[in-house]
């Protein structure tokens, strides 16, 4: 009996563990964050995924901090917010890609691209969240400005115009999953809308993309669209 209540258990915890890294939604924000909302959080990335940020859904409570001075790795770093626990990696080799990053939150661990003589493109950025896998695109051609990006997440693809003779559209995004991206390229017709962002379809709740639309004055009566990203 006891056996099998340690059985129900492991198996509830397994399957909690599961949904929390269930992909439920994916925003880009034009400031090149890509935001992964599972159940209990939400997973911050830019898109070459060198950095990651992340929000508890229930956040509440005090935020503690590593205080010993002799552990280089984690000094000074998160140890707890609220109720959630974070922990670092600890190598022997300081020069691992690992070193000091976050390996946990509370119990989704979290894993780096480490090999550099074969992966040198994604060295250091993240590999996994738990059961979420990250890779990222790879030098061919001419295509210097998206390598190191991401390319997917799991099975969700990002895409981008990859013609260098293109310049109103090359290194930018095309899709972003099910959301396509389109850009105004006729220089010599159109100057004023040149490179700046002409259509987006495929917004849905699951799959969005995200740009501010902003207005300058410059003291005029009348405003004139700012940057768009």
């Amino acid at each position: 009996m006891k056996s099998k209540l340690v059985f129900i258990f492991l198996l509830i915890l397994s399957i909690a563990n599961f949904s929390a890294q269930t992909i439920q939604k994916m925003i880009l924000n034009f400031s090149d964050d890509i935001e992964i909302h599972t159940e209990n959080y939400v997973f911050i990335l830019n898109k070459n995924g060198s950095m990651m940020s992340f929000i508890p859904n229930d956040f509440n409570g005090n935020i503690e901090y590593y205080d010993n001075y002799y552990n280089q790795y984690n000094y000074g770093k998160y140890k707890k917010i609220g109720n959630h626990e974070i922990e670092y990696w600890n190598t022997s080799d300081e020069k691992d890609a690992r070193y000091g990053k976050v390996k946990k939150i509370d119990n989704i661990e979290i894993d780096y691209w480490d090999s550099f003589n074969y992966d040198y493109g994604k060295f250091g950025k993240i590999k996994k969240i738990g059961l979420i896998n990250i890779d990222y695109y790879e030098k061919y051609g001419f295509n210097t400005e998206i390598e190191g990006n991401i390319k997917n997440i799991n099975d969700f693809f990002i895409k981008y115009w990859d013609n260098i003779q293109d310049k109103a559209k090359y290194a930018k995004i095309k899709t972003f999953g099910s959301v396509k991206l389109d850009y105004w390229d006729d220089y010599y017709g159109d100057k004023l809308r040149y490179g700046k962002l002409k259509s987006m379809v495929g917004n849905s709740d699951k799959i969005q993309v995200r740009v501010k639309f902003g207005f300058s004055f410059n003291g005029n009566k009348h405003p004139s669209p700012s940057a768009l990203y």
